[in-house]
Protein backbone atom coordinates (compact mmCIF):
# COMPACT_ATOMS: atom_id res chain seq x y z
CA UNK A 1 0.00 0.00 0.00
CA UNK A 2 1.39 3.53 -1.08
CA UNK A 3 2.58 5.77 1.43
CA UNK A 4 1.86 9.43 1.39
CA UNK A 5 3.56 12.15 2.90
CA UNK A 6 0.98 15.23 2.80
CA UNK A 7 2.37 18.68 0.83
CA UNK A 8 0.35 21.89 0.13
CA UNK A 9 0.53 24.42 -1.38
CA UNK A 10 0.31 28.44 -0.27
CA UNK A 11 -3.28 27.98 -0.26
CA UNK A 12 -3.11 24.56 1.70
CA UNK A 13 -4.47 22.55 -0.99
CA UNK A 14 -2.75 19.46 -1.15
CA UNK A 15 -0.45 19.22 -4.12
CA UNK A 16 -1.13 16.19 -5.29
CA UNK A 17 -3.55 14.04 -7.08
CA UNK A 18 -5.22 10.92 -6.05
CA UNK A 19 -5.69 7.68 -8.32
CA UNK A 20 -5.62 8.55 -12.23
CA UNK A 21 -7.49 9.92 -14.48
CA UNK A 22 -9.26 6.68 -15.22
CA UNK A 23 -9.89 5.24 -11.81
CA UNK A 24 -9.67 8.65 -9.35
CA UNK A 25 -9.20 6.51 -6.28
CA UNK A 26 -6.19 6.37 -3.87
CA UNK A 27 -5.41 4.02 -0.43
CA UNK A 28 -2.62 5.38 1.82
CA UNK A 29 -1.12 3.89 5.16
CA UNK A 30 -0.25 7.10 7.24
CA UNK A 31 1.96 6.23 10.49
CA UNK A 32 2.13 9.47 12.41
CA UNK A 33 6.13 9.34 12.64
CA UNK A 34 6.41 10.24 9.27
CA UNK A 35 5.24 13.91 10.44
CA UNK A 36 6.91 16.19 12.52
CA UNK A 37 6.06 15.94 16.48
CA UNK A 38 2.92 13.26 15.02
CA UNK A 39 1.02 16.23 13.16
CA UNK A 40 -0.04 15.99 9.66
CA UNK A 41 -0.91 19.88 9.77
CA UNK A 42 -4.03 21.54 8.27
CA UNK A 43 -4.84 20.87 4.77
CA UNK A 44 -7.61 20.20 2.48
CA UNK A 45 -8.17 18.63 -1.10
CA UNK A 46 -10.89 18.23 -3.30
CA UNK A 47 -11.02 14.63 -2.80
CA UNK A 48 -13.45 12.57 -0.50
CA UNK A 49 -11.86 11.37 2.73
CA UNK A 50 -12.20 8.12 4.59
CA UNK A 51 -10.08 7.34 7.47
CA UNK A 52 -9.78 4.25 9.51
CA UNK A 53 -7.17 4.12 12.44
CA UNK A 54 -5.84 0.93 12.47
CA UNK A 55 -3.21 1.27 15.20
CA UNK A 56 -2.72 3.42 18.24
CA UNK A 57 -5.27 6.99 18.95
CA UNK A 58 -5.74 9.38 16.66
CA UNK A 59 -6.69 12.81 17.05
CA UNK A 60 -8.53 15.04 13.98
CA UNK A 61 -9.71 18.32 13.53
CA UNK A 62 -12.00 18.30 10.28
CA UNK A 63 -14.16 21.47 10.05
CA UNK A 64 -14.95 22.69 13.72
CA UNK A 65 -15.24 18.87 15.32
CA UNK A 66 -12.45 17.37 17.35
CA UNK A 67 -12.62 13.72 18.35
CA UNK A 68 -9.97 11.35 19.28
CA UNK A 69 -10.73 7.83 17.04
CA UNK A 70 -9.37 4.55 18.78
CA UNK A 71 -8.43 1.34 16.76
CA UNK A 72 -11.46 0.27 14.30
CA UNK A 73 -12.91 3.82 14.42
CA UNK A 74 -13.07 5.85 11.73
CA UNK A 75 -14.06 9.64 9.72
CA UNK A 76 -15.63 10.89 6.62
CA UNK A 77 -14.14 14.30 5.80
CA UNK A 78 -16.32 16.10 2.99
CA UNK A 79 -14.45 17.72 0.00
CA UNK A 80 -12.94 20.51 0.42
CA UNK A 81 -12.88 20.61 4.25
CA UNK A 82 -9.96 21.92 5.99
CA UNK A 83 -8.84 19.22 8.40
CA UNK A 84 -5.38 17.98 10.22
CA UNK A 85 -4.43 14.75 12.36
CA UNK A 86 -2.48 14.31 15.49
CA UNK A 87 -0.95 10.89 17.09
CA UNK A 88 -3.03 10.82 20.11
CA UNK A 89 0.00 9.25 22.23
CA UNK A 90 3.55 10.02 21.04
CA UNK A 91 5.03 7.09 22.58
CA UNK A 92 3.16 4.71 20.95
CA UNK A 93 2.52 3.77 17.29
CA UNK A 94 -0.45 5.37 15.10
CA UNK A 95 -1.77 4.56 11.76
CA UNK A 96 -4.70 5.11 9.50
CA UNK A 97 -5.86 3.63 6.15
CA UNK A 98 -6.92 6.91 4.01
CA UNK A 99 -9.18 6.10 1.28
CA UNK A 100 -9.82 9.19 -1.20
CA UNK A 101 -11.80 8.98 -4.35
CA UNK A 102 -12.85 12.36 -6.69
CA UNK A 103 -16.47 13.30 -6.23
CA UNK A 104 -16.88 12.32 -9.99
CA UNK A 105 -15.84 8.75 -8.66
CA UNK A 106 -19.07 8.52 -8.20
CA UNK A 107 -20.94 8.84 -11.24
CA UNK A 108 -20.08 10.98 -14.24
CA UNK A 109 -20.28 15.04 -13.56
CA UNK A 110 -23.16 15.64 -16.01
CA UNK A 111 -24.74 12.37 -14.97
CA UNK A 112 -28.42 12.85 -13.05
CA UNK A 113 -26.76 10.69 -10.41
CA UNK A 114 -24.19 13.38 -9.48
CA UNK A 115 -26.81 16.25 -9.50
CA UNK A 116 -29.29 14.86 -7.47
CA UNK A 117 -27.05 12.34 -5.31
CA UNK A 118 -23.46 14.01 -5.15
CA UNK A 119 -23.42 17.52 -5.80
CA UNK A 120 -26.20 18.39 -2.55
CA UNK A 121 -23.96 16.57 -0.39
CA UNK A 122 -21.14 17.90 -1.39
CA UNK A 123 -22.44 21.83 -1.25
CA UNK A 124 -24.68 21.10 2.36
CA UNK A 125 -22.29 22.92 4.71
CA UNK A 126 -24.11 20.40 7.43
CA UNK A 127 -22.34 17.15 6.15
CA UNK A 128 -18.76 18.55 6.65
CA UNK A 129 -17.14 15.49 8.97
CA UNK A 130 -19.01 12.43 10.05
CA UNK A 131 -17.58 10.29 13.10
CA UNK A 132 -18.10 6.27 12.34
CA UNK A 133 -18.47 4.04 15.29
CA UNK A 134 -18.41 -0.06 14.99
CA UNK A 135 -22.04 0.84 17.90
CA UNK A 136 -23.68 2.23 15.51
CA UNK A 137 -25.35 -0.19 12.88
CA UNK A 138 -25.42 2.04 9.79
CA UNK A 139 -21.55 3.10 10.64
CA UNK A 140 -20.52 -0.26 11.33
CA UNK A 141 -21.69 -1.17 7.83
CA UNK A 142 -19.50 2.05 6.22
CA UNK A 143 -16.72 0.55 7.76
CA UNK A 144 -17.09 -2.89 6.99
CA UNK A 145 -17.53 -1.41 3.64
CA UNK A 146 -14.50 0.40 3.97
CA UNK A 147 -12.06 -2.61 5.11
CA UNK A 148 -13.20 -4.41 1.80
CA UNK A 149 -12.43 -1.75 -0.52
CA UNK A 150 -9.36 -1.59 1.00
CA UNK A 151 -8.79 -5.61 0.30
CA UNK A 152 -9.99 -5.60 -2.78
CA UNK A 153 -7.59 -2.53 -3.64
CA UNK A 154 -4.52 -4.23 -2.14
CA UNK A 155 -5.23 -7.49 -3.47
CA UNK A 156 -6.36 -6.69 -7.40
CA UNK A 157 -7.70 -9.72 -8.11
CA UNK A 158 -10.02 -10.25 -11.24
CA UNK A 159 -12.89 -7.22 -11.41
CA UNK A 160 -11.45 -5.71 -8.26
CA UNK A 161 -11.57 -2.07 -9.34
CA UNK A 162 -15.32 -2.94 -10.10
CA UNK A 163 -16.08 -4.25 -6.34
CA UNK A 164 -13.84 -1.15 -5.03
CA UNK A 165 -16.65 1.17 -6.99
CA UNK A 166 -19.51 -1.43 -5.21
CA UNK A 167 -18.25 -0.63 -1.94
CA UNK A 168 -17.60 3.33 -2.09
CA UNK A 169 -20.88 3.53 -4.06
CA UNK A 170 -23.00 1.77 -1.21
CA UNK A 171 -20.87 3.57 1.43
CA UNK A 172 -21.88 6.55 -0.18
CA UNK A 173 -25.67 5.77 -0.20
CA UNK A 174 -25.41 5.10 3.50
CA UNK A 175 -23.82 8.81 3.96
CA UNK A 176 -26.45 10.62 1.84
CA UNK A 177 -29.43 8.82 3.27
CA UNK A 178 -28.76 8.81 6.90
CA UNK A 179 -26.56 12.00 7.95
CA UNK A 180 -28.42 14.55 5.07
CA UNK A 181 -31.39 13.25 7.62
CA UNK A 182 -29.25 14.22 11.04
CA UNK A 183 -26.88 16.94 10.17
CA UNK A 184 -23.31 16.92 11.11
CA UNK A 185 -20.53 19.53 12.11
CA UNK A 186 -19.11 21.06 8.91
CA UNK A 187 -18.14 24.87 9.83
CA UNK A 188 -18.92 28.13 7.87
CA UNK A 189 -17.42 28.28 5.02
CA UNK A 190 -16.42 32.28 5.12
CA UNK A 191 -14.90 31.35 8.35
CA UNK A 192 -12.96 28.33 6.57
CA UNK A 193 -11.86 30.42 4.13
CA UNK A 194 -10.44 33.26 6.24
CA UNK A 195 -8.75 30.32 8.28
CA UNK A 196 -7.03 29.20 4.78
CA UNK A 197 -5.78 32.84 4.24
CA UNK A 198 -4.54 33.22 7.78
CA UNK A 199 -2.61 29.70 7.39
CA UNK A 200 -1.09 31.04 4.25
CA UNK A 201 0.08 34.13 5.90
CA UNK A 202 1.77 32.07 8.40
CA UNK A 203 3.26 29.89 6.14
CA UNK A 204 4.81 32.79 3.84
CA UNK A 205 5.99 34.69 6.52
CA UNK A 206 6.89 32.21 9.68
CA UNK A 207 10.45 34.21 9.40
CA UNK A 208 9.39 37.35 10.55
CA UNK A 209 7.28 38.51 13.45
CA UNK A 210 3.75 37.92 12.96
CA UNK A 211 0.74 39.66 15.32
CA UNK A 212 -2.40 39.21 15.59
CA UNK A 213 -2.95 42.19 14.04
CA UNK A 214 -1.40 40.91 10.60
CA UNK A 215 -2.99 37.84 10.70
CA UNK A 216 -6.56 39.71 11.01
CA UNK A 217 -5.36 42.08 8.10
CA UNK A 218 -4.64 39.37 5.39
CA UNK A 219 -7.89 38.01 5.69
CA UNK A 220 -9.60 41.07 6.29
CA UNK A 221 -11.25 40.37 9.16
CA UNK A 222 -11.67 41.71 13.45
CA UNK A 223 -8.68 40.57 15.82
CA UNK A 224 -11.50 38.54 18.00
CA UNK A 225 -13.10 37.12 14.63
CA UNK A 226 -9.33 36.07 14.26
CA UNK A 227 -8.98 34.18 17.36
CA UNK A 228 -12.38 32.56 16.38
CA UNK A 229 -11.63 31.10 13.54
CA UNK A 230 -8.64 29.69 14.97
CA UNK A 231 -10.36 27.88 18.08
CA UNK A 232 -12.86 26.70 15.85
CA UNK A 233 -10.67 25.22 12.78
CA UNK A 234 -7.30 24.98 14.14
CA UNK A 235 -7.75 24.24 17.44
CA UNK A 236 -4.88 26.33 18.63
CA UNK A 237 -4.52 30.04 19.55
CA UNK A 238 -3.15 31.69 16.91
CA UNK A 239 0.92 32.16 18.73
CA UNK A 240 0.70 28.29 19.38
CA UNK A 241 0.19 27.66 15.78
CA UNK A 242 2.75 29.75 14.13
CA UNK A 243 5.00 28.21 16.94
CA UNK A 244 3.93 25.24 16.07
CA UNK A 245 4.64 25.72 12.19
CA UNK A 246 8.07 27.75 13.18
CA UNK A 247 9.38 24.36 14.97
CA UNK A 248 8.12 21.78 12.38
CA UNK A 249 10.20 23.88 9.56
CA UNK A 250 13.45 24.64 11.85
CA UNK A 251 13.14 20.57 12.36
CA UNK A 252 13.35 20.37 8.49
CA UNK A 253 16.70 22.73 8.42
CA UNK A 254 18.07 21.07 10.48
CA UNK A 255 17.46 17.60 8.72
CA UNK A 256 18.37 18.52 5.25
CA UNK A 257 20.62 21.18 5.24
CA UNK A 258 24.14 22.34 7.24
CA UNK A 259 22.88 25.72 8.50
CA UNK A 260 23.92 26.24 12.03
CA UNK A 261 21.35 26.05 14.73
CA UNK A 262 21.49 29.76 15.36
CA UNK A 263 20.74 30.76 11.98
CA UNK A 264 18.03 28.00 11.50
CA UNK A 265 16.39 29.81 14.73
CA UNK A 266 16.66 33.09 13.11
CA UNK A 267 15.64 32.13 9.54
CA UNK A 268 12.55 30.18 11.63
CA UNK A 269 11.37 33.66 13.23
CA UNK A 270 13.31 32.54 16.55
CA UNK A 271 15.78 35.44 17.35
CA UNK A 272 16.47 33.94 21.10
CA UNK A 273 18.46 31.44 20.42
CA UNK A 274 17.91 30.10 24.72
CA UNK A 275 14.27 30.56 23.49
CA UNK A 276 14.35 28.40 20.67
CA UNK A 277 16.04 25.58 22.26
CA UNK A 278 13.27 25.76 25.46
CA UNK A 279 10.39 25.70 22.54
CA UNK A 280 12.71 23.22 20.25
CA UNK A 281 12.97 20.75 23.16
CA UNK A 282 10.15 21.05 24.69
CA UNK A 283 8.62 19.50 21.12
CA UNK A 284 11.05 17.20 20.27
CA UNK A 285 12.61 15.75 23.54
CA UNK A 286 16.13 16.73 22.86
CA UNK A 287 17.86 20.24 21.91
CA UNK A 288 18.21 21.09 18.26
CA UNK A 289 21.97 19.93 18.39
CA UNK A 290 21.37 16.16 19.37
CA UNK A 291 18.13 16.12 17.22
CA UNK A 292 20.64 16.93 14.03
CA UNK A 293 23.27 14.54 15.53
CA UNK A 294 20.34 11.65 15.98
CA UNK A 295 19.56 12.11 12.27
CA UNK A 296 15.91 13.86 13.02
CA UNK A 297 14.76 11.53 15.40
CA UNK A 298 13.24 12.55 18.41
CA UNK A 299 13.85 11.73 21.53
Amino acid sequence: MESRKVITKPTLEEDKSHGTHGFPFQIYRENYRQYPMGVMDLHWHRELELDLVTDGTAIFKAGDQTCLLEKGDGIFVNSNLLHLARAGDLTKNTEHVAILFAPEFLAPADSDIFREEVKPFLEDQRTGCVVLSGKIPWQREILRLARSAVEQFEGRIREWKLEVHVDICQIWQLLVREVTQEGHAGGNLAMQERTRQMLAYIREHYGESISVEDLAEAAGISRSECFRCFQRFVGQKPFAYINSYRLMQAAKLLRTTDLSVCEVGIRCGFNYQSYFGKMFREAYGQTPFAYRKNGGCSG
